[in-house]
C-alpha cells in the first residue's frame, strides 16, 4: 500500500483555503475610526454608548464645564451637549438612540433623584419620571 505524504495533500488544500480567504478580505469594506472630540470646558474625556442603525448619530457622555453631560454627535454638527434636568448635581447620561438618530433615551439628575429622560430636537430633554415605588 502506497501512502500519500501529508505535506503533498495539505499544501494544495491550504493554498486553496488561503486564496479563498484573501479574496473575501479583498472585497470587504475598509473600516475607519473617527474621533468624536469632547465637550468644551471640561476635562478631555468622552465615551460613546450607542450608534443609530443608519450610522448617522452617536450618543454618549463627556465632561463639560458643568459636569458629566450627555451628548449627540453627527458628522455635520459634531458633538453637542444635551444638558440636564433642573436639579442639584449636574449629570446626564444616554444609553440608546433611535434608528435615525432623532430620539435619545437615558437618565438625568433632578432636584429629587435620578430620572429617566428622552431627548429630541423639538422638545429637548424631557423628564420621564421614575417607576412606581421609586425603583
Amino acid at each position: 500500500m502506497k501512502l500519500i505524504p501529508t505535506v503533498r495533500l495539505i499544501t494544495p488544500v491550504m493554498t486553496t483555503l488561503l486564496a479563498s480567504i484573501m479574496g473575501a478580505v479583498g472585497t470587504a469594506h475598509a473600516a475607519s475610526l473617527i474621533g468624536l472630540g469632547d465637550l468644551p470646558g471640561g476635562s478631555v474625556f468622552s465615551q460613546a454608548s450607542a450608534i443609530s442603525s443608519d450610522g448617522s448619530t452617536v450618543v454618549g457622555d463627556s465632561i463639560s464645564a458643568s459636569g458629566s453631560e450627555a451628548f449627540r454627535w453627527t458628522a455635520g454638527g459634531g458633538m453637542v451637549g444635551l444638558g440636564d434636568l433642573p436639579g442639584t448635581t449636574f449629570a446626564s447620561f444616554v444609553y440608546g438612540v433611535s434608528s435615525d438618530g432623532s430620539a435619545i433615551a437615558g437618565r438625568g439628575n433632578s432636584a429629587v433623584n435620578t430620572r429617566a429622560i428622552r431627548w429630541n430636537a423639538a422638545d429637548g430633554m424631557v423628564d420621564l419620571g421614575v417607576l412606581s415605588g421609586g425603583a
